[in-house]
């Protein structure tokens, strides 16, 4: 009984100790850029899609509930849109087509050519293949979208194709993925902040 109640305090000491030292390596000045896209965003009522697999996909849900319902005000309205929510859609779509598709065909739906608004692609490793398909995708045939992407590890493809990434100095999935869920939190606040002072 010691010996497990130890390991579990070396564990949520070292869990501390990295998702700490993963908030410190965020550049602040990418996150300054990443909340001025989604204040802009906001602003002229332009939406925010967000993807991401497994605990990524959860994260992109929470980013839509947080984002829509706690940072919106009278004028400035957050359309927040998670393509990783319609179960029945993306079985179909990677049934028929593939799962490589699953976020892309989602965005080639909302959206036209020239549409505006901002995309928000979360993998923790930033490889993902149907995740980086969709940054493909945003860069080549959809230019009027911001692309933030929130990455750890190496960052992947994902990181070089963003416009704004939130990169996390970590190597373990747990914590970058908590991490990422901080990243959310924090420019939900910031955004409500931001949208506050603008209504009045």
């Amino acid at each position: 009984m010691m010996t497990d109640e130890i390991n579990l305090t070396k564990l949520h000491t070292d869990h501390a100790t990295d998702v700490h030292r993963g908030l410190t390596s965020i550049d602040t000045t990418q996150l300054a850029y990443a909340l001025d896209i989604l204040v802009d965003a906001a602003a002229a009522h332009y939406p925010v899609f967000v993807a991401g697999n497994g605990a990524s996909a959860a994260i992109s849900q929470h980013w839509a509930c947080d984002h829509l319902k706690g940072s919106s005000y009278a004028g400035f309205s957050n359309h927040v849109i998670s393509l990783a929510t319609n179960v029945p859609l993306m079985t179909a779509i990677s049934n028929d087509l593939s799962y490589e598709e699953v976020f892309t065909l989602q965005l080639r739906r909302h959206t036209r050519q020239d549409d505006p608004g901002v995309v928000v692609l979360i993998s923790s490793s930033g490889r993902s293949p149907n995740v980086v398909h969709t940054a493909q995708f945003v860069r080549s045939q959809r230019p009027n979208l911001q692309l933030i992407t929130l990455t750890g590890f190496t960052g992947g493809a994902l990181r070089e194709l963003a416009d704004v990434n939130l990169h996390v100095q970590l190597s373990a999935y747990e914590t970058v993925e908590d991490v990422h869920s901080c990243l959310m939190h924090i420019m939900a606040k910031a955004l409500r902040q931001r949208l506050s002072q603008l209504s009045q």
